[in-house]
């Protein structure tokens, strides 16, 4: 699953941004200098992923959250992290 700017030509997850409010100079996040990602992998009660939410923050600028919670893979994606796999996000 991808959110935001980029996640290559054959995601077919949700862009929130450009490369005008993501990237050098970006008003929303400027990838020049320090920003903040926090991800949350809700579940349900039986212990399934309900969404992927992301939300990125940089002193002084306020930018929107992300979730995805339609994804079809979300179920498969739980059995991975519960067999031990590791999520790993990059910006």
């Amino acid at each position: 699953a991808s959110l935001g700017y980029g996640g290559g030509d054959s995601s077919d997850g949700p862009r929130t941004w450009g490369s005008s409010q993501y990237g050098p100079g970006g008003v929303c996040i400027d990838t020049t200098k320090p920003f903040q990602v926090k991800v949350s992998f809700p579940t349900n009660s039986e212990g399934t992923l309900e969404a992927l939410q992301l939300h990125l923050s940089q002193e002084g600028r306020k930018c929107p959250s992300g979730s995805i919670s339609d994804y079809s893979g979300l179920a498969r994606l739980s059995t991975a992290l519960a067999a031990g796999m590791t999520p790993v996000i990059s910006y």
